[in-house]
Parts: structure tokens; C-alpha cells; sequence
């Protein structure tokens, strides 16, 4: 214990020497001296970047105001977030407006004017509430295809031999058997496909002798867990958000990018879909890369 003690105050002396022997003359002549000064009025760079809500009326003096009122207390820079509460339509003329008078107020008191890319959270959505209709997405308004998805199944042991019939859900991914060994457990060498999403109607198959389990995979609309309906893992709908919401920011205010606004954030959910997670590009880029061939009904 004494030991221990001994070596933190050995430490705080070692360390008060080099802090002294370190310290730059008066005028910060000697080697370091930037780095002290540095210390002592760092770069803007470094300041401290809240969140910024947005959730009221938000009109140009009072923005200009706000910004004033951060660099005076030493915070050059923040992130506009729109959040519950905004009187301002998201994305409307007025909140084009209200953010060309922050970037002019900005620029000229050297505060780095950085923004969320959406209304809320989760990311990818352009979310307005002031839409009528259900989802109030700007991607859904212009494609309703890029409805977020989940991979859900139906299955059902049947027992040979037999004819089974199945009416094929909507949106159909697959339909695969397998040789049922119960508890759930599959003979994996028994595994086969016998519809792919191009078939719909009614399904029949003779069903050999011994159990088996149907299996079939369709999509569902979903959900994300925090209420996300876009499919962010289609990459036609990204550039779609992208355009609308970043594409739209650089066509207004292009000039400002790099010495006005500096950073984004983005803010996705973890999991895209509430059962299992999917995207229609999945079977398809599945399929390039295996061959699959549906065996005979």
C-alpha cells in the first residue's frame, strides 16, 4: 500500500517538473509555445457542436439571434434538427428561408452551420407531417414501391402421400420442403425449391410418402423499430432521400458547403424491419450468384 502511494506522488512530481520545464516563455518564444496558446484559445475547430432543436416558429431573426447568442458564449457550431414542436412546414419555402438567414448570419460570425438530414428520426424518410395520408414521407409521396418490407413465412407439416394445395400469398419470395424429422428439426439433404416469385395463384404438390414441411417466404409492409417505413437497404430509395434532402440543401445553398456547413448527421435505425429484415434485391442478387432451379410440381 505505502509502495503504491509512494509511486502516485513520485508521478504528480514528474509530472509538475515537465509541466515546468515545458511551459513557454512569455511571448510564446520558446519551442511549444503554440501548442500552449493552442490550449488556451483553441480553434473554432474544436468547439463543442450541440444539437440545435428546431421546434417552434422558426423565422430568420431569430435564427440570426440564436447563432449570435452561441458564438457569444464560445459555441461555433451546431446541428439544425427538426424535431416535435416545428411550426415551420419541414422543407416548406419558409424553411428554405429561415435557413438561408442562419447561413448568412453564420458565415459572417464564423459559426460552422451543420444540420441533421431529417425531421425526427430514423434518417431516410424527407418525413413530413403536414402530408396527408398515412406513411407522410416524401420518398413514399413519389414511390409508394419503396415501402419498407419484412420477409415473413407460412408453414405447415404435411403428411404423404397427398396432394397439398397452398393459395399463394402476395409479394411471394419462395416456397421450399423439406423432409420433416420433427422437433424442429429438417433432413437438410431433403431441402427443396419448388416456387420462386415469379409463380402466383394456386399451389398444388404431390407430397411423398413420410412427413414434410411447406415453407413459404412472401413480404409484408413493416415497420422499423422506431417507425421507419422507407426500405433502406434499397439503394433506388437512398438515392431518392439523397436528392430530396441533400441534393436539395446543395441546389439552394451550394456555395456555403465546405466554409459554412462543414458535417451532416444521419441518425438509421439498427434493424430494417421488425421480423427479419429484407429487401427484394436480396432474392434477386441471390439468385445471380446460386443456381437455383424450382423442382417439378
Amino acid at each position: 500500500m505505502f509502495r503504491s502511494i509512494g509511486l502516485f506522488l513520485i508521478l504528480i512530481l514528474f509530472s509538475f517538473l515537465f509541466i515546468s520545464n515545458h511551459t513557454p516563455a512569455q511571448g510564446g518564444q520558446e519551442q511549444g509555445g503554440q501548442l500552449y496558446t493552442g490550449f488556451l484559445d483553441p480553434s473554432r475547430d474544436y468547439s463543442a457542436m450541440p444539437f440545435w432543436f428546431w421546434n417552434g416558429k422558426m423565422e430568420g431573426p431569430k435564427i440570426q439571434e440564436e447563432i449570435r447568442n452561441m458564438v457569444e458564449q464560445h459555441v461555433y457550431g451546431a446541428f439544425l434538427h427538426a424535431r416535435d414542436g416545428l411550426e415551420t412546414p419541414y422543407h416548406s419555402e419558409e424553411w428554405w428561408q429561415a435557413i438561408g438567414a442562419g447561413l448568412e448570419q453564420s458565415k459572417r460570425s464564423g459559426f460552422s452551420f451543420n444540420f441533421v438530414d431529417e425531421y425526427d428520426w430514423p434518417s431516410g424518410e424527407v418525413r413530413n407531417i403536414w402530408m396527408a395520408g398515412n406513411h407522410q414521407s416524401e420518398v413514399l409521396a413519389r414511390k409508394p414501391e419503396y415501402r419498407m418490407k419484412s420477409l415473413a413465412y407460412k408453414a405447415e407439416v404435411v403428411k404423404g402421400p397427398k396432394e397439398f394445395s397452398l393459395a399463394v400469398p402476395p409479394a411471394l419470395q419462395a416456397v421450399v420442403v423439406a423432409r420433416w424429422l420433427g422437433d424442429n428439426r429438417i433432413d437438410g439433404e431433403s431441402l427443396q425449391l419448388l416456387a420462386s416469385p415469379e409463380e402466383s395463384g394456386q399451389f398444388k404438390w404431390e407430397a411423398p410418402e413420410g412427413d414434410w414441411v411447406v415453407v413459404a417466404f412472401y413480404l409484408e409492409p413493416s415497420l422499423g423499430f422506431d417507425g421507419g417505413v422507407v426500405d433502406l437497404m434499397n439503394s433506388d430509395a437512398m438515392k431518392l432521400f439523397f436528392d430530396l434532402s441533400y441534393g436539395e440543401f446543395h441546389r439552394r445553398f451550394g456555395s456555403y458547403f465546405g466554409n459554412t456547413i462543414h458535417y451532416s448527421f444521419a441518425d438509421h435505425e439498427g434493424d430494417y424491419g421488425y421480423r427479419i429484415a429484407w429487401t427484394p434485391a436480396l432474392f434477386d442478387t441471390f439468385a445471380q450468384r446460386t443456381v437455383v432451379t424450382p423442382r417439378s410440381r
